[in-house]
């Protein structure tokens, strides 16, 4: 069976809240995709800028193609889930708001798919919006040596048979219910197949972000711990070669030496409290 033969209906999942600096630029790459054969389904949880007046104008210029929806639960999970449980395609692809695909991203999940894989993990290019110190030193970290890619612990595309069989994303957890969803995926022993295809990441760093975001990282780390019965390390995907990278890194690059102490400090001094508290 080859890509013209078989042209399956993707739905694309958009989680949304306060996602109107992006949300256009992010339906608009969708638009441009080599493949066509795809919906938007947009998921709201009571935005209060104008998130829901740019995903309508969207529904409106794409008729049938796009349709918005609004609950009241917040995070991404839950929003995923009730995008699968409304969606019409036979193939599920999880997206986000501030996010870009690049225009081959979907005809090359279909391709792969196509080679009897059961999920598509997709890398992330990060683009940052807010040029700031922290900003950069934040991406340094994570992704290391600048254009060498992380190893991607996420599943974007997946049969939606494959989706419900394995529970969709835990709602109990924010922040990581990707992860979590790929180490069920790897659980379930299915096939997974890169796609080099990026998506392009519009990050925007603040100091308040920093902590928001290292405090619901912390307590989703907690609970998939606690509810992990599989023998995957997951110590090792957050941190595999990290220490050993990020010196590499600060010793060509001793200007960033104290962003990225900063960064780790307050993401051990959080998980701390978390730890402390519970």
């Amino acid at each position: 069976m080859n890509e013209k033969s078989y042209t399956p209906f993707v739905s694309i999942i958009i989680p949304v809240y306060n996602s109107a600096g992006t949300l256009s630029k992010c339906v608009e790459s969708i638009t441009k995709q080599t493949y066509s054969n795809w919906e938007i389904i947009i998921v709201d949880s009571n935005s209060t800028d104008g998130t829901r007046e740019i995903a309508i104008q969207w529904c409106n210029r794409l008729k049938g193609r796009c349709r918005y929806y609004k609950i009241n639960k917040r995070f991404q999970a839950a929003k995923w889930n009730y995008g699968v449980r409304v969606c019409k395609g036979d193939k599920i692809f999880t997206f986000e708001s501030d996010a870009y695909l690049t225009p081959r991203v979907l005809q090359e999940c279909v391709r792969k798919v196509n080679e009897g894989y059961g999920g598509v993990e997709i890398f992330m290019d990060e683009i940052w919006r807010n040029k700031g110190y922290l900003a950069k030193c934040r991406y340094y970290l994570l992704y290391d040596i600048p254009g060498i890619r992380k190893e991607s612990i996420y599943v974007n595309f997946v049969n939606r048979e494959l989706y419900q069989k394995i529970g969709g994303h835990d709602e109990s957890i924010s922040y990581v219910e990707d992860m979590d969803f790929f180490l069920k995926f790897k659980s379930e022993e299915l096939k997974i197949a890169p796609v080099e295809e990026p998506i392009l990441h519009d990050s925007n760093v603040s100091f308040r972000w920093l902590i928001y975001k290292s405090l619901y990282h912390s307590l989703g780390l907690k609970r998939m711990r606690k509810k992990s019965k599989n023998n995957l390390n997951l110590k090792s995907f957050s941190h595999k070669g990290m220490l050993k990278r990020t010196l590499q890194f600060v010793v060509k690059h001793p200007s960033y030496g104290l962003g990225i102490i900063f960064l780790i400090f307050l993401s051990l001094t959080v998980r701390g409290v978390v730890k402390l508290l519970s």
